[in-house]
C-alpha cells in the first residue's frame, strides 16, 4: 500500500507526508478524500483550515463535517447549492402542509356529515 494512501485527505491533496498527527487528520481522513476534493474546490485548503482554526474545538468536528456536506451539495448542484436544497425542502414542506389542510378539510367535512345523519 503506498504511503500516500496513509495520509489524511488534506496532506493527500497537497502531496505532503503525513503521520496521522497532523491537526486536520481525525477531521479529513483518508477515506472521504473524494468529499474532501468536493470541498476544496468550493473552499480552497487555506480558507477550510482557516475555518476549522476559528471553530470552537468541541465544534471542529460538526464544523469539518458541515464542510464537506457543502462541498457534496455544491458539487451536485454547483449554482445554487445549499440554498437550492433548503429551497427545495421548504417547497416540499409547504406542500406537505398543503396537502394536510385539505385532508383536515375533507375529515371535517366527513364528520358534519355523520353527525348530520346521525341526528336524523
Amino acid at each position: 500500500m503506498p504511503a500516500t494512501s496513509k495520509a489524511c485527505a488534506p496532506c493527500r491533496h497537497q502531496k505532503k507526508r503525513c503521520n496521522g498527527s497532523c491537526e486536520v487528520a481525525d477531521l479529513f481522513p483518508a477515506s472521504r478524500y473524494d468529499e474532501f476534493q468536493n470541498a476544496q474546490r468550493h473552499f480552497g485548503v487555506s480558507n477550510m483550515h482557516g475555518i476549522i482554526r476559528a471553530v470552537d474545538p468541541e465544534m471542529r468536528k460538526q464544523a469539518a463535517k458541515s464542510i464537506l456536506m457543502e462541498g457534496n451539495i455544491r458539487r451536485r448542484d454547483p449554482v445554487h447549492g445549499c440554498l437550492g436544497v433548503a429551497r427545495r425542502l421548504r417547497w416540499e414542506i409547504r406542500s406537505c402542509e398543503k396537502q394536510l389542510e385539505d385532508a383536515n378539510r375533507r375529515l371535517s367535512l366527513l364528520r358534519q356529515r355523520d353527525w348530520e345523519l346521525k341526528r336524523l
